[in-house]
């Protein structure tokens, strides 16, 4: 959770913030994902700061965030293990500092058709990383140091047509991070920066959608469907550079280069409903461990960023 203030146009602001995320990703299978194997990697993370803003006008916003960031994430190394399995365990905790400017004329909190977002974070991160060995891995307990620094941009844009009931827009984002590889191939992804672009992206854990530097673009389309519906169509592709892998001894290895891109689609029709949209998406994903899918829901589905995004 974090606190919130209004504050009219040039102001200037101090906000303390606090925040705490879990999230628990389950082996899954089959189309809708119903068939629950075994928890995967179980990740919660806290950070406890100050924000200090500047609104030069009433849509852009410059922000210094400053906080101190606790990661604890419990994984496995394999695919298939038991209930009774003993995960491994990262703790990484420090401090972290992050200047950040942002725009937002979009005019919805999500499925948007009009205006425009950009919002480019510069962070440096400072911490130590406590590794404690599972039942699944061949690696004894470690700890060790990290600092990096990470940029990231994001761009949205909407162009209304034929009067402002069919829409289209691009998207782009790009990451760019110094971050070092941790004990383990896992525990380096869990750590890593995320490619979230659909609206249930962040409820799956795809390795192929975390790396430390990637780029990634994208289209939107939106059309009146019998009447108040909408239906929205959305395709996105991205690449990993020197993308991670796991070598033989269960630690991240760089390879180096361009990974092949990866396609992201969706299809399928939203209403606008006085407590948010009411949305049925069929949905593609390039990962091995999720493909095809089909997603569904009420009110707005925003997710808070994490302690190092």
């Amino acid at each position: 959770m974090a606190s919130a203030s209004t504050c009219p146009a040039d102001s200037f602001y101090v906000e303390p913030t606090a925040t705490y995320n879990r999230w628990d990703y389950q082996n899954t299978s089959g189309l809708l994902g119903r068939d629950v194997l075994s928890t995967q990697v179980r990740q919660q993370d806290t950070k406890v700061g100050a924000q200090v803003g500047l609104s030069p006008n009433y849509r852009s916003r410059i922000l210094l965030d400053m906080g101190a960031f606790y990661l604890s994430d419990d994984y496995a190394n394999i695919s298939e293990i038991s209930s009774d399995t003993k995960l491994d365990k990262t703790n990484f905790r420090g401090g972290t500092v992050a200047v950040q400017f942002a725009r937002n004329s979009l005019n919805r909190k999500q499925y948007a058709t009009n205006g425009k977002r950009i919002v480019l974070t510069a962070r440096a991160v400072s911490g130590s990383e406590d590794y404690k060995q599972g039942d699944t891995s061949i690696l004894p307990g470690f700890s060790q140091n990290h600092r990096w620094l990470q940029m990231r941009a994001t761009l949205e844009k909407y162009f209304p047509l034929k009067g402002d009931k069919h829409a289209w827009g691009y998207y782009a984002e790009v990451v760019v991070s110094g971050q070092g590889t941790f004990a383990n191939y896992r525990s380096t992804l869990t750590t890593s920066p995320v490619f979230a672009p659909l609206p249930d992206s962040r409820t799956s854990f795809m390795d192929s959608y975390r790396s430390p530097r990637y780029a990634a673009a994208g289209l939107r389309y939106t059309m009146p469907f019998l009447g108040k519906l909408e239906w929205r169509n959305e395709v996105f592709t991205h690449v990993n550079y020197q993308p991670l892998r796991q070598n033989e001894e269960q630690r991240a290895v760089r390879r180096n280069g361009f990974e092949r891109p990866r396609l992201t689609a969706s299809t399928g029709l939203v209403f606008q409903t006085p407590v948010g949209p009411l949305a049925l998406h069929a949905l593609f994903y390039d990962d091995p461990s999720r493909r095809f899918s089909v997603y569904g829901h009420l009110g707005y589905l925003l997710f808070r960023s994490r302690a190092l995004e």
